[in-house]
């Protein structure tokens, strides 16, 4: 529950922003169709899978998740400093540049007798006023458009763009921004873009609503060792294995449903004119496959260990090339439900003191609220997001550190005890 509310927190604080690309939602939602009913799947599984299995398994589980975590952010945190390095490096260079030839300028003028001395912040050539485009359509205006032959040259993101946040900025260097001429609008564009910047719409609310409603219903039918169920189903009958089985058909075919249509939206945007930004995911065989494969493994592992999916997603969505702003609140959203899933299952199943979850959720909630406001200022006045990638890398080895240490000592204590630290719990009790 606590996980459940710091991302429920972090979407709300990311609500209004945007793609520094695009005039899109921050939350990228072709992601989200590709893997939201494999997670509430992985998910559902792994609350059953934790009734069953051995703490050993779990813990060993959880060693090899917090392992992975670990290297992973550390590679993240190495690479954006790097990357920042670079651009210290080419922002001094641009400045000397500029004092240099506003000396030169300044030398000039005089020997001309005009004694001024130019802004050097002014372009070389100053062209026309920049054409206004509709507003619901342009994903970013900048000064130094031009329009040729109807079509917009798209700028490029530069070490001087102050649109783009720090921490997106050293991995968006060089990546061309998405605007239109009205001439190149069209209806289905139209539609797309209405799409992309709202987070509320009919297929979007479907695609959330209905996969993990049909998990709230079949745990209502299916009902538990503590809770029991509606239409007198009991546990390990024909009946509990049958909406076993028929949820997981209904995430699976809900999940082909959405690749089918994922697909067919990339083709659809490819065909009428859209501008893919760095970032955006080309979604061909393979890349569908290792996002679904990806969805269902975090799902799973999550619900079984207790590990948020944030941890886990977001260094896989920056490989990818999409920017960690957007990564880090896509998978804030999607660990919403994927927590969803497991806490559904969870509560049904009587593992859940709501008291204590309620106090650690707001406890959580307003942690996550503090930090994204101190990391943001942090990053905002220092421009550097590495360091705050390396404080989080540092907390999940210690955390890998710690619970190593006593899940080590819990094992050695239960085998010493006699327990057979290997043996399956009881489905059905």
């Amino acid at each position: 529950m606590t996980i459940f509310f710091a991302c429920v927190t972090g979407y709300i604080l990311n609500f209004k922003a945007k793609h520094p690309l695009k005039n899109a939602t921050l939350v990228n939602y072709g992601i989200v169709q590709a893997q939201m009913p494999l997670i509430g799947l992985g998910s559902f599984i792994g609350a059953q899978l934790n009734e069953v299995f051995p703490e050993v398994i779990i813990f060993i589980l959880l060693f090899l998740t917090l392992v992975y975590a670990t290297y992973t952010t550390f590679a993240l945190a190495i690479e954006t400093s790097q990357k920042e390095e670079r651009v210290d490096v080419e922002r001094k260079e641009i400045s000397v540049g500029r004092r240099v030839k506003a000396i030169i300028r300044k030398q000039d003028r005089e020997q001309d007798g005009t004694g001024e001395i130019p802004d050097v912040t002014t372009p070389m050539v100053e062209g026309d006023a920049p054409q206004h485009v509709n507003d619901s359509f342009v994903s970013v205006q900048s000064n130094h458009d031009e329009i040729i032959g109807g079509e917009v040259v798209r700028p490029e993101v530069t070490y001087e763009d102050k649109d783009i946040k720090d921490i997106d900025l050293v991995h968006l260097i060089g990546a061309r921004k998405a605007i239109y001429a009205p001439e190149e609008i069209n209806p289905v564009l139209e539609g797309i873009f209405f799409g992309d910047q709202n987070h509320f719409t009919i297929d979007k609310f479907i695609l959330v609503l209905v996969p993990f409603s049909s998990i709230a219903i079949i745990s209502l039918f299916r009902g538990s060792t503590s809770f029991k169920s509606v239409i007198g189903v009991t546990r390990c009958n024909f009946m509990d294995f049958f909406l076993f089985g028929l949820e997981c058909l209904i995430l699976l075919f809900f999940s082909v449903i959405n690749i089918v249509l994922l697909k067919k939206d990339h083709q659809t945007r490819r065909a009428f004119g859209y501008k893919f930004v760095r970032g955006d995911i080309d979604w061909n065989n393979e890349t569908i496959t290792a996002f679904a494969v990806l969805g269902f493994v975090v799902g799973l592992i999550g619900s079984m260990v207790g590990l948020s999916t944030e941890v886990l997603l977001t260094p896989f969505y920056i490989k990818f090339g999409t920017p960690p702003g957007v990564a880090g609140v896509t998978s804030q959203f999607l660990g919403i439900f994927a927590t969803l899933g497991g806490l559904i299952v969870f509560s049904f199943n009587g593992y859940m003191h709501f008291p204590m979850g309620i106090w650690l959720g707001a406890f959580g909630a307003v942690a996550t609220a503090i930090g994204s406001t101190t990391v943001g200022a942090f990053i905002g006045s220092t421009g550097k997001a590495s360091v705050p990638i390396l404080i989080i890398a540092s907390l999940i080895l210690a955390s890998l550190i710690a619970e190593g240490a006593t899940g080590i000592i819990r094992t050695i204590d239960n085998n010493n005890d006699g327990k057979d630290i290997w043996e399956l719990g009881n489905y059905c009790d």
